[in-house]
């Protein structure tokens, strides 16, 4: 399964446990992979997206067989999947500065107007936030760096599970 994603493989490699950093460490040095070319970027966005359009492609087997640091034998096939992309949409899916700020106003603007600023879970504010064109490719790992942002954030993340996630006013 993996030889037939072999940059998909290298990039799985940058998270393997025996490193034994912390998450931001891993982050950085994923970042650094990318930008040193090390991991192609094109090929690891082809490679990424075979694997997401192919049914016999199992995260949980990837993850377990690279030893990442995030897998875990209770975790679901979308569980790690989802630390994955926690880990590397923002380098792979950068948003701009523009796009940043744009972002952060309309979700401002969704809590304070139409959720009174109450917390929203993280899916159905991406849900409204996909119904202008703009953000029809948003993923939520996009959303949740928001409020991860730390020092800058003006959104705070409620975690009950790792896929169920509030956000709210700061």
């Amino acid at each position: 399964m993996l030889q037939n994603y072999s940059t998909l493989n290298s990039c799985l490699a940058v998270f393997a446990d025996f490193f034994q950093v912390s998450c931001e460490e891993y982050k950085k040095y994923f970042e650094e992979a990318i930008l040193t070319e090390r991991l192609p970027l094109e090929q690891v966005k082809l490679d990424l997206m075979r694997a997401i359009s192919d049914k016999d492609f199992s995260w949980k087997e990837a993850a377990k067989k690279k030893s990442v640091f995030f897998y875990d034998e209770e975790k679901t096939e979308s569980e790690i999947f989802h630390e994955f992309k926690l880990l590397t949409w923002n380098v792979l899916f950068p948003l701009s500065k523009e796009e940043v700020e744009m972002l952060e106003s309309r979700i401002r603007h969704i809590l304070l107007n139409e959720k009174n600023g109450k917390s929203v879970e993280i899916f159905e504010l991406l849900e409204e936030l996909k119904e202008y064109p703009q953000w029809a490719t948003l993923d939520e790992s996009h959303i949740i760096q928001l409020g991860e942002n730390e020092g800058k954030a003006v959104f705070q993340l409620e975690r009950y599970a790792p896929d169920l996630c509030f956000i709210k006013l700061k």
